[in-house]
């Protein structure tokens, strides 16, 4: 798995360079780093982010960084995962041609746990939906 681990990062590594996606000076750990936990997440822990992060934090794989800001930087970094898993699906295809691949196109809401305790919402929804539930 170690070697799995390896050869995706560097794949993801290049084609984030290709595509001139350069990372934040600030950020703890990169882009490249992020997009791992995220495809461990889809590949090995169907779609679990909450245990792909937990797991390469045990495993000391990438820097520590809190499970809210790995979210946060997922979500930033959206629209990059279609054009990358497209690619690295292809790409394992044409070197295993024999395998048959599904791809689970389910969507996954990651904003859901950020944004869940910052919203306020009025009274008039909040009555409005107590009588709708009534």
């Amino acid at each position: 798995m170690e070697r799995d681990i390896i050869t995706v990062y560097c794949l993801i590594d290049e084609y984030l360079k290709v595509s001139g996606i350069k990372d934040d000076v600030r950020a703890e750990i990169s882009n490249a780093e992020v997009l791992l936990i995220g495809y461990m997440a889809v590949n090995d822990f169907s779609g679990n982010y909450y245990k792909a992060h937990q797991y390469s934090m045990m495993m000391q794989l990438v820097k520590r960084i809190d499970y809210t800001r790995f979210l946060r930087r997922l979500a930033k970094i959206n629209e990059v995962l279609s054009t990358l898993f497209a690619f690295l699906g292809s790409l394992f295809q044409r070197l295993n041609g024999a395998k048959i691949y599904s791809v689970d196109s389910f969507p996954v809401e990651l904003c859901q746990i950020t944004r869940q305790s910052r919203v306020r919402l009025s009274d008039e929804v909040l009555n409005s939906s107590v009588k709708n539930v009534i």
